[in-house]
């Protein structure tokens, strides 16, 4: 008899990671997840030239939108530590790193709210534009 495989891990995306972003890191994350569908979370989304920087808020009207990944168990770990590489987490000196991992809750388009993993910008961003749309791939 085989153990019961863990439950995918949800994974919401708002920038690079995204379909129909540039650059290659979507076709990595393909590789080892799956797309579950459009989705949104509570936060204020920054341009940091290169890649989008979202941050958590605490108002309702705050809203990044993105897209939710389901990353099965077995390929799971080392997918997202291929991730954390990417957005430059630290775990030994989570203060120096680029982004964190955290979890929030991600909003599906039926409002249903499932709890997801996001990486948050982990630097300052008074000097950062803010995208006021949430949307990256939509911005100006």
């Amino acid at each position: 008899m085989q153990p019961p495989s863990q439950a995918p891990v949800l994974l919401f995306v708002y920038g690079t990671l995204r379909a129909g972003a540039a650059g290659g890191m979507h076709a990595r994350l393909m590789n080892g997840a799956r797309r579950v569908g459009p989705a949104s979370i509570r936060g204020r989304l920054y341009d940091a030239g290169r890649y989008p920087a979202a941050t958590p808020s605490d108002d309702p009207g705050d809203r990044v939108a993105g897209e939710l990944y389901a990353i099965d168990g077995d390929a799971g770990d080392a997918l997202l530590a291929a991730l954390d590489e990417y957005e430059g987490v630290d775990a030994a000196r989570p203060a120096r790193s680029l982004f964190r991992r955290s979890v929030i809750a991600a909003e599906r388009e039926d409002g249903t709210r499932v709890p997801a993993r996001v990486y948050f910008y982990n630097r300052p961003v008074d000097r950062l534009p803010r995208v006021t749309s949430g949307d990256w791939l939509q911005r100006a």
